[in-house]
C-alpha cells in the first residue's frame, strides 16, 4: 500500500491542504494519472505557504504631500 495525496481540505501536511488515501502498489501508476501525488509537495496547484511576521514597509513613491 502507499499514501497518495491529491489538494484539498482533509488533512494539513508539511503546510500544504490535502486529502489522502491508501492505494495498492499496483494502482499508483493509474492514480498519479489522475492528478494523485505520491508527496503533498509535489502537488501542481499547490498553494503558497502563508508568510508569517509583519507585513514590509510601504516604499515611498514621492507624492507625498506636505
Amino acid at each position: 500500500m502507499r499514501k497518495l495525496y491529491k489538494p484539498g481540505n482533509m488533512i494539513e501536511v508539511w503546510g500544504v491542504k490535502c486529502d489522502w488515501k491508501d492505494v495498492p502498489e499496483e494502482e499508483v501508476s493509474a492514480h498519479l494519472a489522475d492528478g494523485w501525488s505520491v508527496s503533498p509537495l509535489d502537488m501542481e496547484d499547490k498553494p503558497a505557504p502563508a508568510r508569517r511576521g509583519r507585513k514590509p514597509k510601504a516604499k515611498d513613491d514621492g507624492d507625498t504631500q506636505e
